[in-house]
């Protein structure tokens, strides 16, 4: 591993469901080339991205915070999965750089994601909440990050939460094929997410 990427690689610092590795390389097919644990500080995992109304009410986002840190993954992707990324994540959230320290490597300038209209007052839903749980646990991050993740509230509707992840995972295939949205997400008129 380069501490400095090269200029075609790039380093991402993940912290919501893309710690999971059945949403990071099976859905989106991304190929990391190298990673770590790392903490960025003076920011706070929010909620606060608009989702899908009840059924998938907020998608994680990063507010700044003085006394906060957000614990997540710093992933090296090439540039091929650096579009990947951009093409799922889609319009709604902005580009940002930040500096994530590393347990071996010290700080390290990362791209990551921040939503562009935050919306305040909103719940993730239990089956998003409970992929960025297990992420943290595959990539071993603090007990104490973990038991403080599984305490947000969340949303959960039975039979309707376990569709919409079916039609998620569809979404995410047909963004990284070039396709045009669904029916249903023209018709609401919002973007899908993971």
């Amino acid at each position: 591993m380069s501490e400095t990427p090269s200029s075609s690689t790039a380093y991402y610092f993940a912290y919501g469901s893309n710690l999971n590795h059945e949403v990071r390389e099976v859905r989106r097919g991304l190929q990391p080339l190298w990673s770590t644990n790392g903490v960025l500080n003076h920011y706070q995992l929010t909620f606060n991205h608009k989702g899908l109304g009840f059924l998938e009410p907020a998608f994680a986002s990063l507010d700044s915070h003085p006394d906060s840190q957000v614990h997540g993954m710093v992933y090296q992707l090439s540039e091929k999965d650096q579009e990947r990324l951009h093409a799922t994540e889609g319009s709604g959230y902005q580009v940002v750089p930040v500096t994530v320290e590393t347990p071996d490597h010290g700080p390290l300038t990362c791209f990551t994601y921040i939503t562009r209209d935050p919306v305040q007052g909103l719940s993730p839903s239990r089956r998003y909440l409970h992929k960025i749980i297990a992420g943290a646990r595959e990539n071993q991050l603090p007990e104490s990050y973990i038991q403080w993740l599984m305490s947000v509230d969340s949303v959960h509707i039975p039979i309707l939460s376990n569709l919409l992840d079916r039609y998620i995972a569809t979404m995410i295939r047909s963004r990284l094929k070039g396709r045009r949205r669904s029916w249903l997400s023209s018709r609401l008129g919002v973007r899908l997410d993971d």
